[in-house]
């Protein structure tokens, strides 16, 4: 996905992928124009060529693996089975995924897990799962739905399914999470490429400071500054004093110079 290119290229399909592409965008080629920023999912080549590049073009952020934060209760609608298979999707992306259940309800809990693991040995491709599941799967038991919310605050994931009562207002609360499925009929399989504006989110903790691709990722600020000469008159000298203290001479220059009302 590119924004502002060069020749037009904004205009341009290519079909190319992973790190030479990420290349070919941000150099240019004979073939490929360079563009000013290149934004979307990959692997971790592409992350990491990304991350090469940053400063030769603009990039939305460096995404991990995929991640899943389940928030359940049995009052609010959790079945085992259903929150097993959705651990499991996210499970099944990489070795290195992370998936977790949280609950106040040690018997749920100790159920989807049971079966996660069940589940897990069945797949058609076992192993990726099992070892996302054994190294990075964690069920954690809380005291309250609000201790459970506020972890879940505190974990920022990519993907949140809040499965408890009153979810869809529960979900006004969260600050700190890419995309919240809400309900027991919004797994987050959904989410990848049929429901929500974008499925490019980000991971390990940083929706609390970033948000996900949206219309401000290809759109330019740029700060437009007039000063009135009677302005001056309150702007200029704390901006002399301040260029005094630093010993910039021309830039203290600068402004006196009008202050004096000079040419």
């Amino acid at each position: 996905m590119t924004s502002g290119a060069k020749r037009n290229a904004s205009h341009e399909i290519c079909r190319i992928g992973g790190t030479q592409a990420v290349a070919a965008l941000a150099c240019g080629t004979a073939s490929i124009g360079k563009v000013d920023a290149i934004v979307g999912p990959g692997n971790a080549w592409v992350a990491t060529a990304k991350r090469e590049v940053f400063g030769r073009v603009r990039i939305n952020a460096i995404a991990g693996p995929s991640e899943l934060c389940v928030v359940a209760t049995r009052d609010g609608g959790a079945s085992v089975a259903l929150l097993a298979a959705d651990l499991l999707s996210q499970a099944e992306h990489d070795t290195l995924a992370m998936v977790r259940a949280l609950s106040p309800d040690a018997g749920l809990l100790t159920e989807i897990v049971a079966k996660v693991v069940l589940k897990a040995a069945a797949l058609l491709r076992p192993t990726i799962a099992q070892v996302s599941i054994r190294n990075f799967g964690v069920a954690v038991l809380t005291r309250s739905v609000q201790q459970t919310i506020d972890l879940a605050e505190w974990i920022a994931p990519k993907h949140l399914e809040l499965v408890i009562p009153n979810s869809k207002q529960r979900a006004s609360v969260f600050r700190s999470a890419e995309a919240i499925f809400c309900g027991p009929n919004t797994p987050e399989a959904l989410g990848n490429y049929i429901a929500g504006p974008n499925h490019v989110l980000l991971t390990n903790g940083t929706a609390r400071f970033f948000s996900p691709l949206g219309v401000a990722d290809f759109a330019m600020r740029t700060n437009v500054i007039r000063v009135s000469k009677t302005r001056q008159t309150t702007l200029g000298p704390p901006t002399v004093r301040l260029k005094e203290l630093e010993g910039l001479e021309e830039q203290v220059a600068s402004v006196h110079r009008r202050l004096q009302g000079a040419d």
